[in-house]
């Protein structure tokens, strides 16, 4: 995470201008933004295999470190999806 942070110290920020198109969030735009990002950078193939990826107490705490925001679950692939697909990609 201390490479993210040397390399991309703007990336946090950045995520955090994004408007979220959902009223009331549990989890925020960032949160979804970087699980996507990690969904891609471990290779996870399917959305069937990230939701096993993420049952996983340690991936739940390396992602909550990677995104700065303690929670006790993951977002499960089939919310991040609707996160991602009601975004206005003009922002």
């Amino acid at each position: 995470m201390r490479l993210v942070r040397h390399c991309f110290p703007w990336w946090w920020g950045a995520l955090d201008q994004i408007s979220d198109p959902r009223d009331g969030p549990r989890y925020l735009t960032r949160q979804v933004l970087d699980l996507a990002v990690l969904m891609f950078a471990r290779r996870i193939g399917s959305l069937r295999g990230l939701d096993r990826v993420t049952d996983d107490a340690l991936f739940r705490d390396n992602w909550c470190v990677f995104n700065r925001v303690r929670t006790d679950t993951v977002i499960c692939s089939h919310q991040m999806t609707n996160v991602l697909a009601a975004m206005d990609m003009d922002d």
